[in-house]
């Protein structure tokens, strides 16, 4: 009998110890299923029904995370764009900079031998 297995499962089964003094609590034991005659075709629907909707839950939740995945694809590669952008920006900023130094310089030297 299924039941007199769980139940006969003693304390030092609950929990295993690590070196490093956690434990790990193992997952209640699954309760045993009536065997009536009666009851015996509706627990076993209830099964099929419950694995139907884990196996629909599966399908969902694999295409959400094939979704995220080209998501994130998608914002790793506009954000390589961004960077090789920002570098071109700030190289073009510094370029600008100078110039305008430059022009600044030419342009009080020239005031002044006026």
């Amino acid at each position: 009998n299924a039941k007199d297995v769980n139940s006969s499962s003693s304390p030092k089964d609950e929990t295993s110890g690590h070196q490093d003094g956690t434990t790990n609590e193992l997952p209640a034991p699954i309760p045993s299923i009536p065997s009536t005659a009666d009851s015996q075709p509706d627990s076993y629907r209830q099964l099929m029904d419950r694995v139907a909707g884990l196996e629909e839950q599966l399908v969902s939740e694999r295409a959400g995370k094939e979704q995220l995945s080209g998501q994130v694809d998608q914002l790793q590669r506009q954000l390589e764009q961004l960077r090789g952008e920002n570098a071109r920006l700030q190289e073009e900023s510094h370029t600008a900079a100078q110039q305008l130094r430059r022009f600044t310089e030419w342009f009080f030297q020239t005031i002044d031998k006026s």
